[in-house]
């Protein structure tokens, strides 16, 4: 028997793998908190599927919405404007049913945020009324194209 063998051995033997004891007597007579905590993690899931199911049908409706996408991943920090007259000169986005719209302004804001975190500031700073953001001046031209 080599040296490591004999410490394996021992090691097996004195510090044994222990089951969870809670986790039976959580199954048989759960507490109030597990009881909540088991309806907040379906909730989300239920949520999350709901989302999910949501966003595929917007996509369904909207394909150029996936080209789109594309196109906002591409987006760097010093691009807004092109972002801006892009999203002007898109008739398609600009006349499209209200939860296109929301979902195509809810990916932008999701974008600025990523290109803040990667520059090491806050995600989200909503600016004082005399400045503006790239989010708000797209939410503007949106907007144009009927009530958001």
């Amino acid at each position: 028997m080599t040296q490591a063998d004999a410490f394996a051995s021992y090691g097996a033997q004195a510090a044994p793998v222990l089951a969870d004891p809670r986790a039976n007597r959580r199954k048989k007579n759960p507490s109030q908190l597990d009881l909540k905590m088991e309806e907040r993690a379906r909730l989300t899931r239920a949520y999350k599927a709901l989302k999910r199911a949501e966003r595929i049908e917007i996509l369904k409706a909207e394909p150029r919405l996936l080209d789109f996408m594309r196109y906002l991943r591409r987006i760097t920090a010093d691009q807004g404007d092109e972002l801006l007259e892009a999203i002007a000169a898109s008739d398609w986005l600009m006349h499209a049913p209200q939860l296109v719209r929301a979902f195509a302004l809810s990916r932008i804001a999701r974008r600025q945020e990523k290109i803040r975190l990667m520059l090491g500031l806050v995600p989200m700073d909503d600016p004082m009324p005399p400045e503006t953001s790239l989010f708000f001046e797209a939410q503007k031209l949106l907007r144009k194209g009927g009530a958001l």
